[in-house]
């Protein structure tokens, strides 16, 4: 699925190179199976490729051998772009997707090897992006455009299939503003979204967003147009007191006396010794993960 641009700033190796880790497995396992060397073999039979005559070593770029290149002679762009878009169809329907794919499966067609971008490592199982309103629109104009196409084929067959085509037509207009309307909203309401891999596990998923939190909270920054003060003053006292509980037991203090010293700092505070211990493992857990 198309999607707009990544949002935040870059990721840093070490974060990537985790990311990329379940995404090499997966295409790892792939090429292991029988179907997938049997796609690979028709292929290299289609465009005349033999990986085990080429003296080149691949890189990590979207590389031909030189000895292919020269056999094909003047038709060497054309079979690279039918290539290109046979391999991009090939990933698709493992339910795969991304540069990251595609120029993996690229180079082990020509060298049999797999060679991962040596910054990203392997494709990642999540991506932060932006949901532009214009991009689910066009889809849904894309999908109506079809289905007139469809109908226009069945109003030539006979005149009542052409009117009932009409009908149809008037049908799918509506139907077409009713959900463009609903989508939009939709957007607005949640304009940022993680795209998670078929192949990512929860894991994956908890590390992918606790690691990308700046860049999450920087994007709903910048699209937040309510901001409760309220809310905000409430969140900060309990945030205050709660480093206060975790201050107080770092100096040895009981849950007992601590709840003295709550009390004291916070008037009207009912916080119960159980509630005290509850906050201590919750902030020692908190220190522990930044």
């Amino acid at each position: 699925m198309s999607m707009s641009q990544q949002v935040g700033p870059s990721c840093d190796r070490k974060t990537l190179l985790k990311s990329g880790k379940r995404g090499r497995a997966v295409l790892d396992e792939l090429i292991k199976t029988e179907d997938f060397q049997n796609r690979i073999a028709a292929l290299r039979g289609r465009y005349g490729i033999d990986p085990f005559q080429y003296s080149e070593r691949p890189s990590s770029s979207f590389a031909i051998p030189s000895e292919w290149a020269e056999a094909r002679g003047q038709s060497t762009p054309i079979s690279v772009s039918a290539a290109l878009r046979d391999v991009q169809e090939l990933v698709r329907e493992y339910s795969l997707e991304g540069v990251e794919y595609y120029r993996a499966v690229w180079l082990y067609l020509f060298f049999n090897r797999v060679v991962y971008d040596q910054f990203h490592s392997g494709p990642p199982m999540c991506k932060i992006v932006d949901v532009p309103t214009e991009h689910l629109s066009f889809a849904l104009h894309l999908e109506q455009e079809a289905r007139l196409k469809h109908l226009e084929a069945q109003a030539s067959k006979s005149p009542r299939a052409k009117e009932r085509t009409a009908l149809e037509r008037e049908f799918l207009a509506e139907q077409l503003r009713a959900r463009s309307k609903y989508h939009d909203a939709e957007v607005r309401a949640f304009p940022l979204a993680v795209l998670i891999s078929p192949h990512a596990s929860i894991n994956d998923i908890v590390v992918f967003v606790r690691e990308h939190k700046e860049q999450i909270k920087t994007f709903q920054e910048v699209r937040r147009k309510v901001r409760p003060e309220f809310g905000k003053k409430r969140t900060k006292r309990k945030a205050d007191r709660d480093d206060l509980i975790y201050q107080e037991r770092a100096k040895g203090r009981s849950l007992r006396e601590i709840q003295k010293v709550v009390e004291a700092n916070y008037p009207g505070e009912d916080i119960k010794p159980g509630h005290i211990s509850t906050v201590i493992r919750r902030e020692t857990k908190r220190r522990v993960q930044q």
